[in-house]
């Protein structure tokens, strides 16, 4: 019956993702593409393998051994979270692509350049800090995050976790260097530095999100819908380096700087390809179905999003502040030994509602994310939006593996930051936008026709330079900065 379920799981992942290539909206772009690649990986191709290689790292660890109707329902469950985020996302999310660009998107990014700059002068410095911060915690052995075995969360035991969480700035401003620098060799180098630094500290989510965000922006630069073998070589390094880096925790890459002289992660059991947690979405879903509702006779009513709410208040602030989320209808850790356990928003759904959950929580991510991607594909595409967007595709992976909002909430803090900054500081430098640009070249497209045409009052404002006039209209818009292809040929071009 388990391998029939198995069967039917890839059928039903064959018929979305054929339904979605013959869809207009279909793209590397579209937040559905990454859910579909998480889903194959984790509920499609890596169950068969854990069937026939007879996986059993995840029971033991989790000291449960679910029975068929966990197994087949857990099944269920991925299917009907495939099903209910797809329809939903292709439904709010049902453009086409189009890759904007031009000529005065182009002096948009030029002129935006300045403006990023004084922003990494701003962000890098505390950046680097951050991860000198992860690193002599790691290195002196006595980290300062501590895991609660009653309610299986991670705190902060000393210092700050803002300041702990700050180098996620680096996420969305490294692949900008890049894209601001057209992906010149040089260009890359901040980026190698976090990766490698990142690296070190045994986190691998962010580096995951780092290439993800790269790799948009390059097929965008690029005006391509799909990737080539250049994507799919950076996506394939940032998986390497994820499974590189989770066999020890960043030890090795630690060991190339300083003697580590701390105890090195050792593990009884080596797990097998595939075998160990950071893919083990499936088991993890089995454990909630194994558990919710039979033993825990109830579910969560989506209690868990009060979280949100509390989070943000600094535990300084807030000397009681409840582990986690605030109310707990039941305890998982009462039922088992779920620890490090991903949800996945299939099972975050089956947490809080049991298959109706399902539906509801995955289509509504699925509305959200399609919504997003409308909201991207009409807007004017300009420096911000794009790198809004693509740092959110960067941020899904993590989200929908994770399955709970207060990841978003998160990493957002930190990683649009910095886009909402150079908003900021690009208006109070009075940075020319692409509108800008193509206001001045409409101004000068209709003088030069009416003189060509004899108005003679035309004709009088037309004959000074072109530069001149376009100058007197920068200061009508109150911008500062006139292209030098401008400068050059005296006039416009169209884009």
């Amino acid at each position: 019956m388990y391998l029939v379920m198995l069967f039917i799981t890839a059928v039903i992942f064959a018929g979305v993702v054929t339904i979605y290539v013959m869809h207009k909206s279909c793209s590397w772009f579209h937040p559905l593409t990454i859910y579909i690649a998480f889903h194959g990986l984790v509920f499609v191709l890596r169950p068969f393998v854990v069937y026939y290689m007879d996986y059993h790292f995840i029971y033991d660890l989790y000291r449960f051994q679910p029975d068929k109707y966990a197994k087949v329902m857990a099944l269920i469950v991925a299917n009907v979270g495939l099903l209910s985020f797809a329809a939903a996302s292709l439904w709010f999310g049902n453009r086409a692509l189009v890759i904007k660009g031009g000529q005065f998107a182009d002096f948009e990014r030029q002129q935006f350049i300045k403006p990023f700059l004084a922003l990494c002068m701003v962000l890098f410095p505390i950046a680097l800090y951050s991860m000198y911060y992860i690193w002599t915690d790691r290195l002196s052995g006595a980290e300062s995050l501590l895991f609660d075995k009653g309610t299986g969360v991670v705190i902060s035991t000393k210092g700050n976790g803002y300041l702990r969480a700050f180098q996620l700035v680096c996420v969305p401003l490294t692949p900008m260097f890049v894209w601001f620098f057209r992906f010149r060799l040089w260009s890359f180098a901040p980026l190698v530095m976090y990766v490698f630094l990142r690296a070190g500290t045994g986190g691998r989510g962010p580096i995951i999100s780092t290439f993800v965000c790269l790799a948009c922006f390059y097929l965008y630069d690029k005006r391509h819908r799909w990737p080539e073998w250049r994507t799919v070589v950076l996506v394939a390094l940032g998986v390497s380096m994820f499974l590189s880096i989770g066999s020890d925790r960043g030890r090795s890459v630690r060991e190339l700087i300083v003697k580590d002289e701390t105890k090195a992660y050792v593990s009884q059991y080596v797990p097998s390809p595939l075998e160990g947690m950071d893919f083990a979405s499936l088991e993890f879903v089995e454990f909630l179905t194994d558990k919710i509702p039979r033993q825990t006779g109830t579910f969560e009513y989506f209690v868990d999003l009060l979280q949100v709410f509390t989070e943000p208040i600094p535990r300084a602030l807030w000397k009681e502040k409840p582990l986690g989320q605030p109310i707990r209808l039941f305890n998982l850790y009462d039922y088992g030994n779920p620890v490090g356990m991903t949800r996945s928003m299939p099972g975050e759904g089956w947490l809080n509602l049991g298959l109706i959950g399902v539906v509801i929580w995955c289509g509504l991510w699925g509305m959200f994310s399609g919504w997003l991607y409308n909201k991207f594909v009409a807007s004017r595409q300009t420096v911000i939006q794009v790198a809004a967007y693509f740092s959110l595709l960067g941020m899904l992976i993590v989200v929908y593996r994770d399955g709970v909002p207060i990841t978003l909430l998160r990493d957002s803090l930190f990683m649009m930051t910095p886009i909402f900054m150079l908003h900021f500081i690009a208006k109070a430098m009075g940075t020319m936008r692409a509108d800008d640009f193509r206001r001045l070249a409409l101004i000068a497209m209709q003088r030069g026709r009416r003189s060509r045409r004899g108005d003679p009052i035309a004709t009088s404002q037309a004959e000074p330079a072109e530069p001149a006039q376009i100058v007197r209209s920068q200061r009508q818009t109150g911008a500062r900065n006139i292209p030098r292809a401008w400068r050059k040929s005296g006039q416009p071009s169209r884009p």
